[in-house]
């Protein structure tokens, strides 16, 4: 049971990332993308 729940814990903690990570994606894709691109491409040059 402890390795069965640790394993869950594990993969829901993955999971929250990845969902995490696709979600703020595309809100930084949809509303912050052009302040961020700007922002790192004036950082680059």
């Amino acid at each position: 049971m402890r390795e069965t729940a640790s394993t869950q814990i594990k993969n829901a903690q993955e999971v929250r990332l990845e969902i995490s990570g696709y979600y703020f994606s595309v809100f930084a894709n949809q509303s912050q993308a052009t302040r961020e691109v700007n922002c790192f491409v004036d950082a680059v040059i």
